[in-house]
């Protein structure tokens, strides 16, 4: 009753302000649920969670639980605050206004009251930037002090030092939402931007710069010590030290000296890129051999001092190959295929800190940086950094550099990346004719200048030291050029043209877009140059690319689709945030990229490589040094094989390698060499047997000039041993996309089983050798079909068909075929007699202008010394020219006598109501080119 009492005698002030605080509080609450409900049911599921913002990602916590955390926190803090206030007031009966003042005044400290003034200063726009910097970065402090005493461990440490690491793991890990905690009050008593920067941005700053230790080779426990994959040299520390210096020296300028108050360092980005590119620090894990095998042959060849690069090997993808290597070796003091894998690496790292930088120059840093985790390490963002340069507004203004930069690039990117280097050259050529002219409106003097650059560089590559590399890029250039895109192309043409014109037309589209912004934002020449600027290079380097795509034998039509639709970004983003200058435009430039995005969407293309990592998943990482048994590590040593290396290898690779290599030794001398018409190059490394041809795999050779001087130099030096195995890539064996050097090894050995997957093709005189017995024509088809497995062509022969027109006049007529032929509805089947009988080597190709109503698929059999060989092949056509590769498979090529030749049509499907058509309006087997030239008509197995 008492306390009744004293409720009521509560003085009507007290009761209304009190009222006004719990009015206040529900108002709060209620809004910050509405809001609550208002995400979780409407805006969460609509907004991709990426932009809903990076940083609770990078807390490992779903955005909606973050926000009910946070309103939760809120509006217990304001009730908690208010019964408060009104216990005391109840207690003490005096008048909550002068309590609350008192609690101000003696409750609380006044210095922190002051404090606590400086978050009005958080209405600043600039302010809460930097603070979101500091927290976000904050994330991967523990990440970047584990990174360092891993390092330390690996380089200086012993066993017992891992229990530390692991122990520091768990509690980083337990404990990692602290930094930002702890960045958060360190913002808060803060309460000047300097201090701001100096108190908080800097130390975080400083602290991630510790992830340049990640260079280092990863450490591993082997026989209970502390090991690591490669001698840790002073070179790695030559590169980790430099770089953590600088990055410091620039956190001290640019947050304690510099007056452009830029305070974020491209430096501590660039060490948090290092963090995601190398992660673990890579351990060596050889997994894809076609990439390594079309590499490290190569340089090894050079280096031996067999070959010459350009002139009597290609490198496949350009210098970038050979940068790698030389990389590796530099690095470990070793050249070994796992040594590789880490100057893939390094080689990436590089490429990934001048393209960061070059479009940080053009661009605001935190977009440079988003642009560098999206794209990752991959060519394209070499790609973007050099459109970034040639459109730097700076750079623009300026004829005579922007022309020097640019013929420095022309020099470099072709020999560096190939064809995407060439094809950026290409794509800015336009706007250098643009640059020469203005600059001799400009400066006639300077532009006489510019060309006598021009013609100086010219002069180097075409008849100074350089010229031998540049002839043989003319020569890639030239090979290349001379394979028709029709004959050259595989299956996926059929259905993926018009995929491929989506990028054609989209990308310009949206480039001419921009480029109409920039010019209507501000009417001057230099915006006009910048709108062609972006439009001539968009549209170029999208044709370009998309034609390059229709010259290959591969099935990559969205992958090219892609580096067209994702290089161009920092095109279109220089022109939209640089050029564009009313808000206006920049609006509908905005809108432009939403409906880019979205078309991105619904094609269902994915990013290259994104190198981001969550915070925890580092430190789980980190914290853990492996026993060599844990990742199941092998030492090529251990197999004969030393110069493989110690790592990670596809099971059975190195037991496979080690059987060739006996049998290599058993039967070549140690001069000798064989041919390679695998995927996997790196047989000619792991055997340590020479590198003959130009390329080591033959997917990678350019057309059929290449693989006439391949046939010659093989004949010249002798070479009878082939090696096969069934594996090939784009549904193109050897025998449809390197067909004369497949044709060399068939017509020079017989087949012998030496693995599971192996088959080596050699003359009667080394089963000799090795007192094997020789295989009859039953088993030596077996043995090939094996090999050969591909039966179905698909829709190869009609897309080779398209081509027909153009490269007739080059294929020998051997023999018309009769057409007279006898229909019957959903069965059709026509029967050729061939009097006299031929041989699979006489003819090679049936062409036939097929005319049907609808699809259908073709099987051929045919009838040779062996009796019947039913439906061994097959194909779709729509009714138009095919060409059918009959000497693309074996039973057809060592047949000595066939006697007719059977085609069988199915209906694939009924669209139409009427009877189907099936009609041949023509037959004919013909000849592939230059056969007789170069041998390839003739068994040479008793050669």
């Amino acid at each position: 009753m008492q306390r009744i009492k004293e409720f009521l005698s509560v003085p009507y002030r007290t009761v209304s302000v009190s009222s006004m605080f719990a009015a206040f509080v529900i108002a709060s609450a209620g809004t910050f649920l509405l809001l609550l409900i208002l995400l979780r049911t409407e805006l969460i599921p609509t907004i991709p969670t990426e932009l809903m913002g990076c940083y609770a990602y990078y807390a490992d916590l779903p955005i909606t639980n973050r926000l009910a955390s946070v309103t939760i926190s809120m509006v217990a803090s304001f009730l908690f605050f208010h019964l408060s206030i009104v216990v005391l007031s109840l207690r003490k009966q005096q008048d909550i206004v002068h309590k609350m003042s008192a609690f101000y005044h003696r409750g609380v400290n006044a210095q922190i009251i002051e404090r606590f003034q400086a978050i009005k200063t958080w209405g600043k726009p600039k302010h809460v930037i930097l603070l979101l910097w500091a927290v976000g970065l904050s994330w991967f402090i523990f990440p970047a002090v584990l990174s360092a005493m891993r390092a330390y461990i690996g380089s200086f440490g012993d066993i017992s030092q891992c229990a530390i690491l692991e122990r520091s793991g768990k509690i980083f890990s337990m404990f990692h939402w602290v930094p930002p905690l702890l960045v958060v009050l360190a913002a808060v008593f803060a309460s000047t931007e300097y201090k701001i920067v100096r108190h908080v941005l800097f130390p975080v700053q400083t602290i991630l710069l510790l992830f340049y230790c990640t260079i280092l080779p990863a450490p591993f426990i082997k026989e209970g010590q502390i090991s690591t994959f490669f001698p840790i040299r002073p070179v790695f520390w030559f590169l980790a030290f430099p770089l953590a210096a600088l990055g410091l020296a620039d956190c001290i300028y640019r947050c304690f000296a510099s007056k452009k108050k830029r305070y974020i360092s491209p430096l501590t980005l660039l060490a948090l890129l290092f963090s995601f590119l190398f992660h673990n620090s890579p351990i060596p894990e050889v997994s894809n051999l076609y990439e390594l095998g079309a590499r490290l042959p190569i340089y090894w060849s050079v280096r031996k001092g067999w070959s010459s690069l350009f002139e009597d090997v290609s490198i496949t993808y350009g210098l970038w190959d050979y940068v790698t290597c030389w990389l590796s070796e530099i690095f470990t003091g070793e050249l070994t295929a796992t040594a590789y894998i880490y100057g893939d690496y390094l080689l990436r790292a590089i490429l990934m800190t001048c393209s960061f930088l070059a479009i940080s120059a053009a661009l605001p840093l935190p977009i440079a940086f988003l642009i560098a985790i999206f794209f990752g390490s991959e060519v394209m963002i070499c790609i973007a950094a050099c459109f970034a340069i040639l459109l730097a507004p700076k750079l623009l203004r300026r004829p005579e550099w922007w022309i020097l930069v640019w013929t420095l690039m022309s020099a470099i990117l072709p020999f560096a990346r190939i064809p995407q280097g060439t094809v950026v050259v290409v794509a800015s050529l336009p706007l250098f004719v643009w640059q020469v002219v203005a600059l001799y409106h400009q400066n006639r003097k300077a532009a006489y200048a510019a060309f006598g650059l021009v013609n100086v560089v010219a002069m180097l590559f075409l008849f100074g030291p350089l010229s031998g590399y540049f002839g043989g890029l003319m020569r890639i250039y030239a090979d290349t050029a001379k394979v028709n895109a029709p004959w050259a192309a595989n299956g996926w043409l059929a259905w993926g043209a018009n995929l491929l014109k989506a990028a054609i037309i989209i990308a310009p589209l949206l480039a001419w877009v921009i480029a109409v912004l920039i010019v209507r934002s501000h009417k001057s020449a230099q915006s006009k140059k910048a709108a062609f600027a972006v439009f001539s290079m968009v549209a170029m380097y999208a044709f370009c690319l998309i034609s390059y795509g229709f010259s290959r034998t591969d099935y990559q039509s969205s992958f090219r689709q892609y580096q067209v639709f994702l290089s161009i970004i920092p095109v279109l983003m220089i022109g939209t945030i640089v050029y564009i200058r009313t808000w206006r435009a920049t609006l509908s430039s905005v809108m432009a990229f939403l409906i880019y995005f979205w078309l991105l969407d619904v094609l269902q293309l994915a990013a290259p490589f994104q190198v981001l990592s969550l915070p925890r998943d580092m430190i789980a990482s980190l914290s853990v040094i492996s026993a060599s048994e844990t990742h199941d590590f092998q030492n090529a040593a251990d197999f004969g094989m030393p110069h493989v290396g110690y790592g990670k290898f596809p099971n059975g690779y190195l037991k496979e390698s080690a059987n060739l290599k006996k049998y290599l030794d058993r039967i070549l001398q140690p001069d000798e060499t064989f041919l390679d018409m695998t995927m996997v190059g790196l047989h000619y490394f792991s055997s340590q047997r020479r590198l003959l041809t130009e390329y080591p795999t033959y997917y990678t050779i350019p057309g059929d000039t290449a693989q006439f001087r391949m046939i010659n130099k093989l004949r010249e030096h002798g070479i009878r041993l082939s090696l096969l195995e069934p594996a090939y890539f784009d549904q193109s064996p050897s025998s449809l996309r390197a067909h004369y050097p497949y044709r060399y090894a068939l017509l020079n050995g017989l087949p012998f089983k030496i693995s599971e997957q192996q088959v080596l093709l050699m003359p009667p005189r080394y089963f000799d050798k090795i007192g094997e017995p020789l295989p009859d024509l039953r088993q030596t088809l077996t043995l090939l079909d094996q090999q050969f497995p591909q039966k179905d062509l698909k829709w190869l022969p009609q897309v080779w068909g398209r081509g027909y027109e153009k490269f007739k006049k080059e294929l020998p007529l051997i023999r018309e075929l009769d057409i007279s032929h006898v229909n019957e509805h959903q069965y059709f089947q026509r029967t050729f007699f061939l009097n006299p009988s031929l041989s699979g080597l006489d003819a090679g190709l049936l062409v036939l202008d097929i005319e049907t109503s609808d699809n259908m698929k073709i099987l051929i059999s045919w009838n040779n010394e062996l009796g019947w060989q039913s439906a061994k092949l097959s194909f779709f056509t729509n009714g138009k020219i095919v060409i059918v590769p009959l000497d693309a498979f074996p039973r057809w090529l060592l047949s000595r006598r066939i006697s007719s030749l059977t085609l069988r049509a199915e209906m694939m499907s009924s669209s139409n109501a009427a009877a189907p058509v099936f009609e041949i309006n023509r037959a004919a087997l013909m000849q592939r080119r230059m056969i007789k030239e170069l041998g390839l008509d003739k068994i040479a197995f008793g050669q």
